[in-house]
């Protein structure tokens, strides 16, 4: 069985988020941008190489996952705003901006 599987849509998410803690979003907030991160880091990794390398076959290859990780990227930074959004309307900010700028009561 060789299906492909596609994440679910932003709107998707956005209704999924609703019935998330504060904890769970903040979690999953993190694992977003850990992932970002990789995949930033990823292109960079590959761009360094396509201009390392004269073998075509790899530079393709570096450049169409290049493309594939840009979409991905796209689609967390989405998630990302639908989260922002979430903890906005919740009257909540995500963990890392508490731990900066200080709890206010």
């Amino acid at each position: 069985m060789s299906s492909e599987t596609k994440p679910i849509s932003t709107e998707e998410f956005k209704l999924a988020l609703s019935d998330l803690t504060n904890e769970n979003i903040n979690s999953v907030l993190s694992q977003l941008e850990r992932s970002i991160s990789k995949l930033k880091e990823t292109n960079e990794y590959l761009e360094k190489e396509i201009e390392q390398t004269s073998d075509q076959e790899s530079i393709d290859l570096y450049k169409e996952t290049i493309s594939e990780n840009v979409e991905v990227m796209k689609n967390q930074s989405a998630r990302l705003d639908a989260i922002s959004e979430e903890l906005s309307r919740r009257g909540v900010k995500p963990s890392k901006e508490e731990e900066q700028e200080g709890i206010y009561l």
